[in-house]
This record gives structure tokens, sequence and C-alpha cells, in this order.
């Protein structure tokens, strides 16, 4: 037994390692004592198992077997396998409960359909993390969540304490087009008690309907999050999600690899995310869509990083004026600071005309509103054109990646 049993309270076990006795890695977990510990289950080699998906899986049947009686003295506990079919199934494999366990964490990174429909449960588990604040999970045990213990929704929400969380990579293994046995707005209530949603790489083409088709009250009922984070999602269910922004609003919404629809916040209901944040949107329609996705939108910060389809006809249409009676207003009317990271589609000369005609705008209208551009590796530019830019942002807002010692004037 070791002497010094906080030397042993952060655990790491590699599940593509030769596989150690099983008495010396219970050895390991005993010498931490009972003080609390924090246990992650990785590879050395990322692709590990990625064509031996049985391996895998029977490697992890082991380690299961000498961690499970650990469980109960994790703070945190975090499991990333290649296949679903080998991460610990949450309602069945965690018998006891954890009450300490905080941040929880079931993530594969080679989705794909699961082994087949979870079995329904006869006898559902006591929900076993009473402190629990973020949850990181793969698709198929978030519909096991769903189908087999929705009430634990309840408990989460009542606890006081979550605020994260995160499902990625979901294959249904009936119908098409994305139908499965779970709807993503069958979480409706869990959504309401969160501060931070994650949703990466789910196949689905629509949210579906909320639970019960519930008639949902704005005011009362509204999802209201600190971020909404959206990657790897189809192009209908990034609009379905954002088009139901009357009840899904976001301080900072963040879309990644998601291809936007030209529909998408396209209506008087658009405005309520105050930060959005735009990254790798490469797809044919990309300026329509962002023009359209502008036009009713009213927060105050927009990045948009590696988006080569940020063009002169947005910039343009950022720069316009329209006649809403009783006011006249501008594209995303509240919008002033663009920040612009490795965009190279646009040029200088229509930033400067956006510049110029917001900047008119905001003085005859609301003398207190500024426009501010930060560029990090955007477009060349000749001497009198960096002259301007820096004499109107500041040097601070100018940067180029060197490779070397990162951004830089």
């Amino acid at each position: 037994m070791s002497p010094f049993p906080h030397f042993w309270t952060r655990v790491v076990i590699f599940v593509d390692d030769p596989f150690p006795p099983p008495a010396l890695l219970s050895s390991h977990l005993e010498w931490s004592r009972d003080k609390l510990i924090e246990l992650t289950v990785t590879r050395r080699n990322p692709d590990a198992f990625v064509h031996d998906p049985q391996g895998e899986r029977q490697r992890m049947k082991e380690i299961m077997g000498i961690i499970r009686p650990h469980i109960p003295r994790c703070e945190t506990l975090s499991i990333n396998v290649i296949h679903t079919s080998s991460l610990p199934r949450i309602l069945t494999d965690f018998p006891d409960p954890a009450p300490d366990l905080m941040k929880l964490s079931l993530e594969v990174s080679a989705p794909g359909p699961f082994r087949g429909l979870l079995d329904n449960l006869s006898i559902v588990p006591e929900f076993q993390f009473p402190l629990l604040e973020e949850l990181r999970i793969d698709g198929w045990n978030f519909v096991d969540f769903y189908r087999n213990a929705n009430w634990w929704t309840e408990k989460l929400s009542e606890s006081g304490y979550f605020f994260f969380l995160s499902v990625s990579h979901y294959r249904p293994t009936e119908g098409v087009h994305g139908e499965g046995p779970f709807e993503i707005l069958s979480a409706y209530p869990l959504f309401q008690s969160i501060s931070i949603l994650a949703l990466d790489d789910l196949a689905y083409s629509s949210p579906g309907k909320i639970a019960g088709d519930v008639v949902v009250d704005f005011i009362e009922d509204a999802i209201e999050l600190e971020t909404l984070r959206l990657s790897n999602l189809s192009k209908s269910l990034v609009a379905g999600l954002l088009l139901r922004s009357s009840f899904l609003a976001a301080d900072f919404l963040t879309i990644d690899h998601c291809p936007l629809d030209v529909s998408t916040l396209n209506h008087d209901g658009g405005g309520f995310f105050e930060e959005v944040h735009l990254r790798n949107i490469d797809y044919p329609d990309t300026s329509q869509a962002l023009q359209n996705m502008l036009k009713f939108w009213d927060g105050s910060k927009l990045t948009l990083e590696n988006c080569p389809g940020f063009d002169d006809d947005i910039l343009d249409r950022l720069g316009e004026r329209h006649n809403y009676p009783p006011v006249v207003q501008l594209f995303a009317s509240e919008l002033h600071h663009l920040v612009l990271i490795n965009c190279a589609g646009f040029s200088i000369n229509a930033l400067k005309r956006m510049v110029e005609a917001r900047t008119a705008f905001f003085e005859e209208h609301d003398p207190d509103q500024t426009m501010l551009v930060t560029m990090l590796d955007g477009p060349e530019m000749v001497p009198d054109q960096r002259k301007w830019f820096i004499d109107t942002f500041g040097e601070k807002h100018l940067k180029r990646w060197d490779g070397v010692d990162g951004y830089r004037l």
C-alpha cells in the first residue's frame, strides 16, 4: 500500500496498452485509499482498434470489471473509445451511487450504427449522480437514457448543479433519413435546465417534435442557454433548430462544419443569439445563406473562421439601409464587432465600404454605437489599405499567423 495516497488520485488507463495484471491495476486504484479520484480511460494510439471492435469491447469489459468498485469515489470519470459498442451502458454498468461525481464522459470517436436497439429495462436503476455538473455522452447512451429513464431529467434539473450537456455521434439503426427511436426535442425539458448544449454529428434530418407535442409558451418555457454549439449536423437539422429560435435562445451560438440553409433565421424571430461564431462553413450557397441569416439577426458580435463564402456581396448587404416603417435600419442592425479569421473571399475595398456605411449610419441614428473589425489572416493589403485599417481599428486588430510565434502584426 502506498504511503502517499494523494499521489494516486489521478489514474489514466490506456485501452491499447498491453494489459497489466488485474491485481496490479487494482492495487494502483486502491493506493488512493478512500480519497476522491479522477479516472480516465483512453488510448495512446487514436487509431487503436479501428478495425477490431470486438477486441476493444473485450478490453473495455475487462477494464470495467476492475474499475467499477472504485467509481463511487470518482469526482470525474472519462471514457473515450473508438466504437459505441465498447462503451459502458449508463443505466446498467454503474450500479452503485457515485455521490461525488461531477463530470461524466462516455464518448466515441468512430460513429456508426449501434449493435442493435437497446432493450427496454424492466427495472430502471435509481439516479446515481446527485452532484453531476457535466455530461458528455454518445448518441446511443443518450437514447438509452431517454427511452428507459427519462425521469432522470427531473433529478438533473432539480439538483441545481447540472449545467453542461454534450451529445455526439448518433447513427440510427432503423428507418431512413436519420429517423430513429428518439427525437432531439424529446429532451426539451432537460435542455431547459442547462447553460451549455453541444450537439455534434447526429444523423437526423430534423429535430422532431417536443415530447408530447407540448405547446410552448416563449416567456415561460423558452430554452435560454449561455452557449449553443452545433457541429457536423445536416443543413435541415441546423435550420430546424434555429428556426425554432422563438423558444431556443443563446448568448453564444457556434456553428462548425454545418451547411446553412438559405432560410436559416430568415424570419422575424431570428434575433435571439447575441454572439455568433461560424467556423469551417464552405458550401456552394454559403454567401446567400449568410445574407439571409443576417437579415433579421440583431446580435452584436459576428465571428467567421475559415469561411471562404464570406464575400463582397455580404459586406455590401451589411452596409445597406432598409426601410422598416417607422424606422430605417441596417442589415444586422446591432452588429458592432466583426471578427474575420482566415477568410480570404472578400476584398478590402468592400470591407472599407461596409465600415464607412455603418459608421455614417451610427453617427446619424446612434452616436454611441461604433463599428470594430478584427482580422486574422485576411486578404493581402496594399500599403494604403493597411494604413486605413490600422488608423481605423488599431494595430492589435490586424494579425497574421507566422507559424512560429502565433499571430503577429
